[in-house]
């Protein structure tokens, strides 16, 4: 999900800008070592059966505040689902069929 620099900049896949983790990092609200920390731990809570919401991790670890997680997911659910490379890909299939749909269709009789 996040790339390390050897700067200050955080780089956020553009398959995962919708992600919780994501937008709290572009908002300010979390710091990126704190993210990678809680979703190492979800996962390790993970493996032993029990599950936890990455939001309800950074609450209960005092990162960010329940307002600050419900304003948050308001943003995420306002973000498309698809990420954007899927949006890309199918708007490039749906393009190919239109075109195609266009072509002169051949007799059938192989000449």
């Amino acid at each position: 999900m996040l790339e390390d620099t050897s700067s200050d900049q955080i780089i956020i896949d553009p398959d995962h800008m919708n992600r919780l983790g994501a937008i709290l990092l572009r908002r300010g609200k979390a710091k990126k070592f704190q993210v990678d920390f809680l979703l190492d731990l979800q996962m390790a809570y993970r493996k032993s059966n029990f599950e936890h919401k990455l939001g309800e991790l950074l609450v209960s670890h005092r990162i960010i505040t329940n307002r600050v997680l419900e304003d948050a997911l308001m943003v995420q659910e306002e973000m498309p689902q698809e990420s954007l490379t899927q949006i890309l890909q199918n708007s490039a299939q749906e393009e190919t069929e239109q075109i195609t749909e266009r072509l002169p269709k051949g007799s059938g009789d192989g000449s």
